[in-house]
């Protein structure tokens, strides 16, 4: 009778098209923020020869997480 409301659950989320498409370009973008993270420190190093830029570059990378998650830890529910 209410055959419409009935909700499939998929056993192996990799066979569903959608959440594989959606898997791979998450794993695809990811991919990509760590070269684009990568490249900026190798070319910081390379213009600059300094530790301290580099140490620069990586708080500036870590700055907005150190200063949001404490805040957005006691906001959210776990």
């Amino acid at each position: 009778m209410f055959n419409f409301l009935k909700l499939t659950v998929e056993r192996h989320p990799l066979r569903s098209l959608a959440f594989l498409r959606l898997w791979l370009g998450l794993s695809i973008s990811y991919l990509g923020d760590q070269f684009t993270t990568i490249a900026l420190l190798w070319f910081v190093l390379q213009l600059t020869g300094s530790g301290v830029a580099l140490s620069l570059v990586l708080l500036c990378f870590q700055l907005p997480a150190m200063l949001t998650g404490p805040l957005l830890g006691t906001v959210l529910p776990t």
